[in-house]
């Protein structure tokens, strides 16, 4: 029977040892297809044959998927987060609550060691396995009206035919995040993050966020790369506000861009309430804490005739925050299924 779009799926297992395929036992809210992104080299060759030999060699293996922009939901951002950042795959305790907490530093001097997870896709016709993922981007995205939503790239080992098809795996219960539940926090460097509200002015954010990892090819007797190496990361996004006080005159946004003013800047995305109020969160959270610098203002644009201006901003350690930032994610697991 032939494969239909309705029953493909994307589904995750955590890896004991990075590059050790697992059933992969937990479905992807989203969308995806599987790459095989093995290289084929041809050889060419003077045989006194017209055209050529069809001589070549497969000379790498390795693959990826790039996960589609679905909506942003408090139980599945950690995968994503581990991925990146090698992430906690198992939650804090918060007192006596029912809620998880998930925490990411933003990596400052020390390389992070990835979760990597094998990644089973296909549909009803045919299934394919990677193992050895990790992330190397995702994105952010709020917007009025809408669900926010979450984007990522995953790069992997190989792409491989799953003779024994999918693995047994849950759809798991998931809750979106809403840009209109969301707040946006400005503070002065040297305060803290999540302290003062820019209430009634933020129309849209983005987050971007880039992991350059590198695969390494050794001559290790084997076509797949021997280990992925992290080397850098780049965050940046954008903050899109009223064309009012919290971007204009003497303290506002635009002034901090020209001053080069640093800021802390806090996303907080709140959800349902927990089952159980815990020492510090009540409510499924998500935090994104970054000291940011603006580095473009916009000409202003309207929205329905009603004018609005867009900030880009880059994130980077700053020495008076002292930190690079974190992503808090809150949620009732225990662990990521």
């Amino acid at each position: 029977m032939p494969g239909i779009k309705r029953l493909r799926r994307v589904q995750f297992g955590k890896e004991t040892t990075a590059g050790t395929a697992v059933p992969a036992t937990t479905r992807w809210r989203g969308t995806g297809v599987l790459k095989d992104l093995r290289e084929v080299e041809e050889h060419e060759e003077d045989v006194g044959i017209l055209g050529g030999t069809d001589r070549t060699d497969v000379v790498a293996l390795k693959a990826g998927i790039d996960l589609a922009a679905v909506p942003l939901t408090f139980e599945q951002f950690p995968y994503i987060l581990a991925m990146a950042f090698g992430g906690p795959t198992t939650g804090a305790a918060d007192g006596v609550g029912t809620d998880k907490i998930y925490s990411v530093n933003v990596p400052t001097t020390s390389i992070p060691t990835l979760q990597t997870y094998t990644v089973e896709g296909g549909d009803n016709f045919e299934q394919e396995v990677m193992e050895n993922a990790y992330c190397t981007k995702f994105s952010i995205v709020g917007a009025p009206g809408k669900v926010n939503t979450i984007s990522a790239s995953l790069a992997g080992r190989q792409a491989q035919r799953l003779g024994a098809g999918f693995a047994a795996a849950s759809l798991p219960i998931v809750e979106n995040a809403l840009f209109q539940k969301s707040k946006v926090y400005l503070d002065a460097i040297g305060g803290a993050y999540g302290t003062t509200q820019v209430a009634n002015a933020v129309l849209g954010y983005k987050v971007d966020v880039e992991i350059p990892t590198a695969m390494k090819f050794t001559a290790d007797g084997a076509l797949t790369f021997s280990f992925a190496q992290f080397v850098d990361f780049v965050i940046k996004g954008e903050i899109t506000f009223e064309h009012d006080t919290a971007v204009s005159g003497n303290s506002g946004a635009k002034q901090d861009w020209r001053n080069q003013t640093p800021k802390l800047l806090q996303i907080k995305m709140e959800g349902s309430a927990v089952a159980t109020g815990g020492t510090t969160y009540q409510k499924k959270t998500i935090l994104i804490n970054l000291p940011i610098k603006y580095k473009v203002a916009d000409p202003l644009t309207d929205q329905n005739k009603n004018d609005t201006i867009k900030l880009s901003w880059r994130s980077r350690y700053n020495a008076t925050a002292g930190n690079a930032g974190m992503f808090v994610v809150v949620n009732e697991l225990t662990a990521l299924p």
